[in-house]
């Protein structure tokens, strides 16, 4: 939860920041998250597999949000998956959460 929290903030933030080209033209930039809980019986390898997936979920469900990584992520792809409302599943364990970063597509 505090992992989502603060990666929410982030998001957040940059989204309300605007910029101004040396032209005068403004924009502003938003970015996608994934994340996934840190199981020390999974190699850092398929953790950071698994935040890449839930990454490309968030990407394909509108950008801008964030998806905690689920099972349902590697069984079905990444289109259609995930909850871009910011809830992703609940979980027991307080293990941190690693995340993916935003790239530029």
């Amino acid at each position: 939860k505090d992992g989502r929290d603060a990666i929410d903030r982030l998001r957040e933030g940059l989204a309300a920041l605007h910029f101004e080209t040396d032209g005068g033209l403004s924009f502003h930039v938003t970015a996608s998250f994934g994340l996934t809980l840190l199981d020390p019986d999974v190699s850092v390898e398929q953790s950071i597999a698994r935040a890449d997936q839930a990454l490309y979920a968030a990407k394909a469900a509108g950008r801008n949000c964030v998806v905690i990584w689920d099972p349902s992520l590697t069984h079905h792809g990444s289109s259609g998956v995930g909850d871009p409302s910011h809830n992703g599943p609940s979980a027991a364990s307080t293990l941190p959460a690693a995340a993916s970063p935003a790239t530029v597509p």
